[in-house]
């Protein structure tokens, strides 16, 4: 299986070695899950018809102008420079807090009996 992961196209960086499944830790198990979804990358490079592990790739990679990144920067939220969205509407003020739990006294100690040992004598 690993020697076959090359002739598919799986760089050498991402495949991962015996050791690293019998191993169970936490780094080895990490590299055999990093194989598996490139393994599911070239899949569909590959243009594979059949199940599909890992998410799709998006295509080509999106070149943002300094503009574009900066444009977010000027949009003011709604919720600055107001307080009509922290209102405290149905608070009651002078009302007494209530803080201490109410404490049910349902439960009843059993009593003990103790048997009396017969005296000798």
């Amino acid at each position: 299986f690993i020697q076959g992961l090359g002739g598919f196209g799986v760089p050498e960086e991402k495949m991962f070695t015996a050791e690293d499944l019998w191993d169970g830790s936490d780094a080895g198990i990490a590299k055999v899950i990093n194989c598996l979804l490139c393994i599911g990358r070239k899949c569909f490079e590959k243009n594979w018809e059949g199940p599909a592990l890992g998410p799709k790739p998006t295509g080509s990679s999106r070149n943002w102008t300094e503009q574009q990144l900066r444009a977010s920067e000027a949009i003011v939220p709604s919720q600055y420079g107001t307080n009509a969205y922290a209102s405290q509407k149905g608070y009651r003020f002078g009302a007494q807090r209530n803080i201490i739990p109410e404490i049910k006294a349902d439960y009843k100690v059993p009593e003990v009996k103790k048997e009396v040992e017969p005296s000798e004598g």
